[in-house]
């Protein structure tokens, strides 16, 4: 794809996204300092909201295009579901590696883990296990396929809170258990996603720290290190960047100066 004309589609997808999300956007009061700052109140709840909405409205959809241009197989990502009940040896296993991952003092790779749930499947029966949908916020954004391996990311707010690497950390450790139940020959990959670094610094650098024990590029990838993979083009965040910068150039944020000021476009 010429980036050109990818670029041009990038910025549709953003000017789309964004005028969907304040399509008949309302902001109630709802605190106290609205009756003191109603308008500062207001585009805080709105920006938040955007900022909110982009992983479903933008970085999804946009991962999803740029992957099936670069060969990938697009899966539906609510067919991904979770055995009702997990095997006690499967979750014994669960446990044992999380426990070492957490206390390891350096990132422990998790190859070893897939390969004693793989052997573990192989050995036991596993033709009455039942599946449901995964509880919401666990699930699968992305599910992809190519040259026969499935690449399964969760895409997550770019600040990592305290303890949430744990919490990625048990996601991806749980998906992994969860597929290759499913099918013991499978050739999967789990991994978080950042889409992008909004430091001056390596986001590993600053965030490293919260993101443990998620190991770089292999549980974790940020900005170029996903777009690049899902695109097969370097420095696709360096087009979504520009893309961003001459929206704000061409003022199109002032279009919605009614949202923020008077309540409706």
């Amino acid at each position: 794809m010429e980036k050109d004309k990818l670029k041009d589609e990038i910025k549709l997808m953003i000017e789309n996204s964004i005028r969907a999300f304040f399509m008949d956007r309302d902001v109630k009061v709802n605190h106290i300092l609205d009756l003191i700052f109603p308008n500062e109140r207001r585009i805080r709840s709105l920006i938040g909201g955007l900022e909110t909405s982009f992983g479903t409205t933008l970085w999804e959809p946009l991962a999803k295009l740029l992957a099936e241009r670069n060969g990938f197989t697009i899966l539906n990502e609510k067919d991904f579901q979770k055995p009702v009940d997990v095997p006690k040896p499967i979750l014994d296993s669960i446990s044992k590696w999380k426990e070492q991952r957490e206390k390891a003092k350096n990132n422990i790779e998790l190859k070893g883990f897939i390969a004693e749930v793989t052997e573990i499947v192989k050995n036991i029966d596993t033709s009455e296990i039942k599946y449901e949908k995964i509880t919401k916020g666990e699930g699968v954004d992305i599910w992809i396929v190519k040259n026969g391996v499935e690449y399964l990311f969760d895409i997550k707010t770019n600040q990592i809170n305290a303890g949430g690497g744990l919490k990625h950390n048990n996601t991806i450790m749980d998906w992994y258990a969860y597929r290759i139940l499913q099918d013991s020959n499978v050739n999967v990959q789990c991994k978080i996603a950042f889409p992008f670094n909004p430091f001056n610094e390596d986001w590993w650098i600053r965030m490293g720290g919260r993101a443990y024990p998620l190991r770089k590029g292999t549980d974790a990838v940020v900005e170029n290190e996903f777009w690049d993979f899902i695109s097969g083009i370097d420095n696709t965040w360096g087009i979504i960047h520009q893309c961003f910068k001459e929206l704000g150039e061409e003022n199109f944020g002032q279009k919605f100066n009614d949202v923020f000021y008077k309540g409706s476009i």
